[in-house]
């Protein structure tokens, strides 16, 4: 979708599904135990997440059954997530990104499941450590402390579609130095 009346009309049609969309995050929300304080968050992240896939051209045919079911699809993967990744710190890990096929990095209860889990994490530290103090400054924003990439733009005085470069770029290279020890990183 390069034209960009194109994307305005297809941004246009989706918004007919905010109503369904917020409601929609607000019971995941409790059925998760997140209660309402969460609910925008969840809607917020699935639209953009909904509109930025729809500029790479992807989603579904426009018809409403299909978008609602395309939006659904990308909430309750949005409320999951973010689930995981609370679970995952109250537990005591660090780590929310996803490494070598887990969703979660888990902090294993056998000792070879930590051995490995430690040595994942000393691999994903040396890659971090290769890369300029930049990317590293990005990438810590955004995975560690879960700003988006205009508040990154506030924070560091830049326009918001060069932070995306940015970012783009960080955990490109960030992937690389981590396949270079022979790891896969996942941090879609």
């Amino acid at each position: 979708m390069k034209n960009p009346s194109t994307h305005l009309a297809a941004a246009e049609r989706l918004a007919r599904h905010d109503p369904f969309v917020r409601r929609l995050a607000r019971r995941a929300g409790r059925s998760r135990g997140d209660g309402a304080t969460t609910a925008s968050d969840h809607a917020q992240d699935a639209w953009v997440a909904a509109l930025e896939a729809r500029a790479r051209g992807a989603g579904p045919a426009s018809s409403e059954k299909a978008e609602a079911a395309w939006l659904r699809t990308i909430l309750v993967r949005k409320v999951a997530l973010a689930w995981r990744k609370r679970k995952a710190l109250r537990r005591g890990g660090a780590a929310t990104v996803l490494i070598a096929g887990d969703e979660v990095a888990d902090p294993g209860t056998t000792p070879s499941g930590k051995l490995e889990r430690a040595a994942r994490e000393e691999a994903l530290a040396r890659a971090m450590r290769s890369l300029d103090a930049q990317d590293r400054e990005i990438l810590a924003l955004t995975l560690v402390e879960g700003k988006s990439s205009g508040e990154i733009a506030a924070r560091t005085g830049v326009c918001d579609s060069y932070v995306r470069r940015l970012r783009r770029r960080a955990l490109e290279r960030l992937r690389a130095a981590y396949a270079a020890q022979g790891g896969t990183l996942d941090l879609s």
